[in-house]
């Protein structure tokens, strides 16, 4: 089966649920992603800045790129995009259950006071924040004990 998928794409090794993301969302070509924004596809779920990293550098090795997205694009196809989610992140923490509930509000504040640019949306079953499409840094959760921040390692090319 995976041979299959092999045969009927021309994407790089990027793992399974990646793949998976963007045969499901119609894409079966590599130089088809330079109709979409790497924003819009990192909204596909299954698809994360690991697979992402390296779909940007094979389409750079091709003389490719993603789409170049405006500031403030609106998403066409799905939800949740590089504009700021913050009724969907507030309305999340005010659910939220957790020990630490105070200092990861605290945390928040910080990282949107940074920039007035820096959007914030749920990824991941937690909020995360991104620059222009780039995801910065998620919060984990998972751990109840500390705060577990996940810091993203965007390649923020010069345009």
């Amino acid at each position: 089966m995976k041979q299959d998928n092999q045969a009927n794409n021309d994407f790089p090794k990027i793992g399974a649920p990646a793949t998976r993301a963007l045969e499901a969302a119609g894409f079966s070509r590599l130089e088809q992603l330079t109709k979409v924004t790497e924003a819009e596809l990192g909204q596909l779920h299954g698809m994360g800045p690991k697979a992402l990293g390296i779909l940007r550098e094979t389409l750079k090795e091709r003389g490719l790129s993603f789409k170049v997205g405006m500031t403030g694009d609106a998403p066409k196809k799905k939800k949740g995009s590089p504009v700021s989610r913050t009724d969907k992140v507030d309305e999340f923490l005010e659910n939220l259950s957790h020990p630490l509930k105070t200092e990861i509000e605290a945390v928040r504040s910080i990282i949107k006071g940074v920039n007035k640019d820096i959007n914030e949306e749920i990824k991941w079953k937690a909020p995360s924040f991104n620059y222009k499409g780039e995801y910065l840094v998620t919060f984990n959760l998972w751990e109840e004990k500390r705060i577990h921040l996940v810091f993203h390692n965007p390649q923020i090319s010069k345009v």
